[in-house]
């Protein structure tokens, strides 16, 4: 973070109704380079057809130019290229993405770096959403200290309906400090403290135009005593739910004390799988060693995500469904002989990396 924006963070901090009115002047040459330097610099191009690597290219002049049109007051937004995406594997349909021009995404980020800045003393320690030095395994890991070492019996799962085609606009200019994270994910003691905060969740909502998706809102039994309850009951096992890409389930461990296991959700096994297939069949002419190198590099980002305890097992069968995929393609290669897993599984190059507990504090 840059001095001013260290200066701006600690003000907002030390006097939480502290108010900024004038900060345009840090939109300068030297912060939009700085910023550009931390974007993502693969992204694809908007209307004009302009690439990241043009644009950087000729980084000097473009942003002389905007910071120019800044401080006369002509910049206006270019258009958003829509394209409609897959809503992923297992689901019917599409969904709308705007894709900015590369120029326009820069100054979209560092507006943004700046209103971090301002606000991130506003928010509270529970919220890990698109906040800077937070990612989803420090979610992860407070969810699982909230669930394990709290009297936890109740969970309660809740995602907006169409959040960002619903927002009201005059509101959000209004309350630019109050973010609203989606979903979210809350835990309770006892069901009747669940279910008013479900209906107060309702009605606040309902104040900006905002409402629930029932089909992905609902509370459950979770927690440690969530298997006594449902035993009681004659409920069956605790249900579970799904947070972050994994799945979260009432279990136990070698001592028989309760433990919150957590996998792969299946979505999140079919939509790597789904990559890793399509690349295989568009790549399959590539030389072995080389098929190889690349998805051992897929295995080990996915790994590297979801490599928590009690995670093997499930990685070890993703990594077996990628081999099988690879065999699959090999065997439409040509006429030849066609291969199984008895003749490639000692092959040093058919042998891919198998998963390890890479993240043992969360």
């Amino acid at each position: 973070m840059s001095t001013q924006l260290s200066q701006i963070a600690k003000r907002a901090k030390l006097d939480r109704k502290a108010r900024f009115t004038s900060l345009a002047h840090l939109l300068t040459p030297e912060f939009l380079k700085e910023t550009w330097g931390k974007m993502n610099r693969r992204a694809a191009g908007g209307v004009d057809g302009q690439s990241a690597e043009q644009f950087g290219s000729e980084l000097e002049t473009q942003v002389e130019a905007i910071c120019t049109q800044l401080k006369e007051g002509t910049y206006h937004a270019p258009p958003v290229r829509r394209v409609e995406i897959p809503k992923g594997p297992g689901k019917v349909g599409t969904r709308p993405l705007g894709i900015p021009t590369v120029a326009d995404r820069l100054l979209q980020r560092a507006v943004a770096r700046i209103l971090e800045a301002v606000f991130e003393a506003d928010f509270l320690d529970c919220s890990y959403g698109f906040r800077p030095g937070r990612n989803p395994h420090h979610a992860l890991q407070a969810l699982r200290v909230q669930i394990v070492t709290k009297k936890v019996g109740q969970v309660f799962e809740a995602d907006i309906r169409s959040y960002f085609t619903r927002i009201n606009r005059q509101w959000l200019r209004k309350m630019v400090a109050h973010r609203i994270a989606d979903p979210v994910i809350l835990s309770f003691q006892f069901r009747q403290d669940a279910d008013h905060f479900q209906q107060k969740v309702r009605e606040r909502f309902a104040e900006f135009g905002l409402e629930l998706a029932e089909e992905k809102t609902r509370r459950i039994l979770f927690g440690r005593f969530a298997g006594v309850t449902c035993l009681r009951h004659g409920l069956g096992r605790p249900a579970t739910f799904e947070f972050l890409g994994f799945k979260h389930v009432c279990g136990v461990d070698r001592a028989g004390r309760f433990a919150l296991i957590r996998i792969p959700s299946v979505k999140s096994c079919r939509k790597f799988l789904a990559r890793t297939r399509e690349w295989i069949l568009h790549n399959r002419h590539w030389r072995r060693w080389e098929q190889q190198e690349h998805l051992t590099k897929m295995l080990r980002g996915f790994y590297q995500y979801f490599g928590l305890h009690h995670c093997e097992r499930k990685l070890n069968w993703v990594r077996q469904q990628v081999q099988r995929q690879w065999i699959s393609a090999l065997n439409r290669r040509g006429q030849r002989r066609r291969t199984n897993w008895t003749r490639l599984k000692d092959r040093p190059w058919f042998k891919l990396p198998f998963a390890q507990n890479l993240h043992p504090m969360v």
